[in-house]
């Protein structure tokens, strides 16, 4: 698969690197022909007015008129024409009547029609480059530049008495083209295109390393091997990448230690209630328990199956939340009023173990937008952890008070606190700190997750605040609203 995608790229790169190659001899090719016919154009006009300027000058130095120059001294004026126009130029110059008077070797023996000189007259007027065998003088088509020849006569009258035409051949003639040329041309060609292939390929190889790194932490994921990273020296433009993409298995490797250890807890969990729960009804089936001492095993039994039955709600809450399942009705009710009925549900266990209790309340009532159900188990959460991690005889307080728009409920208990770098860990789920692991057996390390995900279903927010040695307290937030609580039937 990798192979084939790096051939796939590879082809395409070549393609595209050829592709430029032939544009720009292409537009070398045209852009030479351009110029060798703007040069032969230039030529042309040059030719031109050197012949026309050539017959003038010998009419003005000599008594000779132009009529007797065309007639008798064809020579003459064949000669010093042709000195006055370059290499490659054909000559042609006819009579009133259209006659082949002057003309250079190229030009065929054939005699021109009375057309031509119609034809010079058109053409010299406009000035422009036309091409033309010259009714059949030439045995091909060529580039020509015609222009009239006139005599003065003393009352401004001008007589046509004749025209010159000079041409060039309309072949092309690509310079590129050349044998001395052609072959150096392509062989720095085929020298250009190597380098830019080693470049490109240099190139692709630096861009393909990152993609490299990141097809090998795939394939580690998909072998269930959270523990790869990606080097970040080889990370060049993909860096800020290669960091999220580290920042993220280092979050899944976590959670898939945490969900490991969550497995062997809930299996451990389940086996102990269910070991007792078959040993005594066994011990009771086969006698070994009397019938006068059933009723008190029976209590432990019942303990144990309400202890599965809370561990089981737990699960399922942490499944519905996960998902995206549970659904929250949020209307008015009062805080401080759930927070006070919570903390009673605690009674029995705060006196065993004989701590200091205080509730503190800005308002007797305070009513917030919220869903009744959820905030009492966030509230329960946290007492239940605050009970359990408090040392006997310590403090246990909360408090609720208002602060513009927003009411804050904060549960503190005395203790030993909670390290600092574990503090940003204990809303994440099944994460027990090392302390928690020696006290709470049971746990599963998903009540505080719980409380997490219900405040941010709320868009609130929680945190805790902690001292070594000191103190823990939680606080969260909910939105104030007005109106009374409605009391569930």
């Amino acid at each position: 698969m990798k192979k084939r995608v790096y051939l796939h790229y590879g082809i395409i790169f070549f393609v595209l690197v050829l592709a430029c190659q032939l544009f720009l001899t292409l537009f070398l090719f045209g852009y030479a022909e351009k110029q060798n016919l703007r040069r032969r154009l230039e030529k042309l006009e040059d030719a031109a007015q050197n012949v026309k300027m050539t017959v003038t000058a010998l009419v003005e130095a000599s008594d000779w008129d132009f009529e007797y120059l065309l007639h008798y001294e064809t020579e003459l004026l064949r000669s010093l024409a042709e000195n006055g126009i370059p290499e490659g130029v054909d000559l042609l110059i006819v009579g009133l009547g259209g006659e082949k008077l002057v003309f250079s070797d190229l030009a065929s023996g054939a005699t021109p029609g009375g057309q031509l000189l119609d034809l010079a007259a058109e053409k010299a007027a406009s000035g422009e480059v036309f091409r033309s065998r010259l009714e059949g003088i030439f045995s091909e088509e060529r580039l020509c530049r015609a222009m009239l020849m006139e005599k003065e006569h003393g009352n401004a009258y001008l007589q046509r008495v004749g025209a010159v035409f000079v041409s060039v051949s309309a072949k092309t003639e690509n310079s590129l083209l050349s044998r001395d040329f052609l072959p150096g041309y392509l062989f720095f060609a085929g020298l250009n295109l190597l380098v830019i292939l080693l470049f490109g390929y240099l190139i692709f190889v630096e861009m393909i390393r990152p993609l490299q790194g990141l097809d090998r932490m795939a394939r580690a994921f998909s072998k269930n091997d959270f523990s790869f990273r990606l080097e970040e020296k080889d990370g060049g433009e993909l860096l800020p990448l290669f960091r999220t993409f580290n920042e993220t298995a280092g979050r899944v490797e976590k959670n898939e230690l945490a969900r490991q250890s969550f497995v062997s807890n809930v299996s451990h969990d389940l086996r102990t209630p269910l070991t007792t729960i078959g040993g005594f009804i066994q011990n009771m089936q086969e006698g070994i328990i009397p019938p006068e001492k059933q009723g008190y095993y029976f209590g432990i039994i019942l303990d144990e199956v309400n202890r599965l039955a809370r561990l089981v709600q737990t699960l399922l809450e942490t499944s519905r939340m996960t998902s995206g399942q549970r659904k929250y009705r949020f209307e008015p009710m009062d805080l401080c009023e759930l927070g006070r009925i919570t903390l009673l549900s605690f009674e029995k266990r705060i006196e065993e173990k004989k701590l200091e209790v205080s509730f503190e309340a800005d308002e007797d009532s305070l009513f917030v937008l919220a869903d009744r159900d959820a905030i009492q188990q966030v509230i329960y959460n946290l007492l239940d952890n605050a009970v359990k991690f408090s040392p006997e005889g310590g403090s246990l307080s909360l408090r609720v008070e208002r602060k513009e728009k927003k009411a804050f409920f904060a549960v503190k208990n005395s203790g030993e606190g909670i390290p600092e770098e574990e503090l940003s860990h204990l809303f994440d789920r099944f994460y027990k700190s090392d302390r928690s692991r020696g006290l709470d057996k049971q746990g599963m390390g998903l009540g505080l997750f719980i409380v997490k995900s219900v405040i941010s279903a709320h868009s609130e927010e929680i945190w805790v605040e902690s001292r070594r040695g000191s103190y823990t307290r939680f606080v969260f937030s909910l939105p104030i609203t007005q109106g009374k609580a409605k009391r569930s039937s």
